[in-house]
């Protein structure tokens, strides 16, 4: 049985979202004016932040898929979606340009009643996931197989994230005293392996299979 775990990237986008949204929350006694710019700007950074928290607590599920089917289960919705393996009707595929142009790969079972869709700018251990279907190994294969011939430039994008994290790391660690460089050196640390992670990945997948 495997479960999905959320993408680190676009967990920590939600995070710093909702960070930034909670620092104008603190502040809005002393900057909410009718008559000031910033008060304009100050609400719609609110508005935004509860409006991507609404929809967060609307997406979020937790995905299982074990040997005999598959299960997105939305706690917040109450409400449960089930395949099994034995009804399964078909599985799609398809590799997509998301936001950013980032290339993004998604995943779609269906039976007659229900059908349930995951990607990898979702869930982090997409391919873990997928090697679990019904003819894991070769549906990965093709979607791997897509996503080079549609991918440029596959492995720009982590290499530079990973010297800039790098070098923020350097920055941090040479920089500031201990109290006050922990925290940010670990949020850098966990990106610096979801960057890693790709490249090893991008390296498998293009230049060695």
């Amino acid at each position: 049985m495997k479960i999905g775990i959320y993408n680190i990237y676009t967990t920590f986008v939600y995070l710093l979202i909702f960070f930034c949204g909670g620092v104008v929350c603190f502040f809005a006694e002393n900057i909410f004016n009718p008559f000031k710019l910033i008060s304009v700007f100050a609400i719609l950074v609110i508005l935004i932040t509860l409006l991507l928290f609404f929809r967060r607590l609307y997406k979020f599920r937790f995905l299982i898929i074990s040997d005999k089917r598959i299960a997105s289960i939305r706690p917040f919705l109450l409400k449960k979606q089930v395949i099994k393996w034995s009804n399964l009707g078909k599985i799609d595929f398809n590799v997509y340009y998301g936001i950013g142009k980032s290339l993004n790969r998604t995943i779609s079972l269906s039976d007659n009643k229900v059908t349930i869709s995951y990607s990898d700018l979702e869930f982090e251990n997409f391919e873990t996931l997928t090697k679990q279907l019904p003819n894991g190994e070769k549906i990965l294969k093709e979607i791997n197989l897509d996503y080079k011939h549609k991918s440029k430039f596959v492995l720009l994008e982590p290499i530079i994230y990973s010297i800039i994290l790098l070098f923020m790391l350097y920055q941090l660690y040479f920089t500031y005293p201990i109290p006050y460089r922990e925290f940010p050196m670990s949020i850098c640390f966990i990106l610096l392996y979801a960057s890693i992670k790709r490249i090893i990945w991008t390296v498998n997948v293009f230049y060695i299979k």
